[in-house]
């Protein structure tokens, strides 16, 4: 059974994340937008769309603008289910061994993927505090 019980508590708490946290680090948010692309994020139980844009202006005090539910084409797509990206998120994926594994699927550059995940390392300590705040126990 999946741990995210619909689309809207993938996108509350996954979705919340990379939008107030993520992308408004300065290490992390900066570290995305120097990559100018579009990723997508496309998770199943349940099927959603995290859509993060680094080619534009963003919004507000974030350096990437992060939308939920739209399938857009991105520059780069990974696939995965909810369960896994939250783990992700804890700190507690090898996103290469998974990637062997096929748990993980990706579309376009690698590379700019792979490049990217030092960066995000600083989000493994703040991702529990998030889900404290939003008292989700998973």
């Amino acid at each position: 059974m999946a741990l995210f019980s619909d689309d809207k508590q993938v996108y509350d708490v996954i979705g919340g994340f990379i939008k107030d946290v993520v992308a408004k680090h300065d290490v992390m948010g900066s570290k995305v937008t120097a990559t100018n692309m579009t990723i997508k994020l496309k998770f199943s139980d349940p099927e959603t769309f995290i859509y993060i844009d680094a080619t534009g202006e963003p919004e507000g005090d974030s350096y990437v603008n992060v939308s939920f539910g739209k399938d857009e084409d991105a520059k780069v797509t990974m696939i995965m289910s909810s369960d896994l990206a939250h783990e992700f998120w804890k700190g507690k994926v090898n996103l290469n061994a998974e990637m062997t594994r096929g748990n993980v699927v990706t579309e376009g550059p690698l590379m700019s993927v792979l490049k990217l995940i030092p960066a995000l390392r600083p989000a493994f300590a703040l991702y529990p505090e998030y889900l404290e705040k939003k008292g989700f126990s998973g």
